[in-house]
């Protein structure tokens, strides 16, 4: 899913869950409540949400302080082998964000249909017409690309804290 937002990976790495858990608590705060007062304070950490023993459910904090309806949501969970630990991690828009676009997108697929068949009906062709296309590009370009931006830096960042390295699965 190169181009869409929702990413699964799975990390390696020799680091014990207590390692792994202790890295992790220092860069993630607990759920901001109130987030949207006018005083809030974002704290200094890079990501907010739980972590526990066997798993993980967190977002990627933007610069800002304020978390946009399009930052990426991370859930993951350990498996502990004898010598290293998978942490198998998913990363996707909040269930909001995909319902925005959902319907968006069925708005523009809707107007587009009754327009054609106007058209078709008519005998005319509008070169307008193809501003369909423009939103549906439109609509695409606030959603994707920051998504696989924060998603792609998040990765990296995982690795290096953790010292894994992503596996390759078939």
């Amino acid at each position: 899913m190169k181009y869409l937002p929702y990413q699964n990976y799975s990390l390696s790495t020799k680091l014990s869950i207590e390692e792994i858990i202790k890295r992790f608590s220092e860069h993630i705060q607990p759920v901001n409540t109130r987030r949207f007062a006018l005083f809030s304070h974002a704290g200094n950490k890079a990501f907010e949400g739980r972590i526990d023993n066997k798993k993980f459910d967190i977002v990627k904090i933007p610069a800002s302080g304020n978390k946009s309806g399009f930052s990426p949501i991370i859930k993951g969970t350990f498996e502990v082998y004898p010598t290293s630990t998978r942490i198998h991690i998913k990363v996707r828009l909040d269930v909001t964000a995909y319902i925005f676009l959902i319907c968006a997108f069925g708005m523009i697929t809707f107007a587009g249909i009754a327009i054609l068949i106007d058209q078709l009906n008519s005998g005319t062709f509008s070169p307008a017409t193809l501003f369909i296309f423009v939103m549906y590009g439109f609509f695409y370009l606030i959603s994707t690309p920051d998504f696989l931006k924060s998603s792609k830096e998040t990765k990296k960042f995982f690795c290096e804290l953790l010292e894994a390295h992503e596996l390759i699965e078939e």
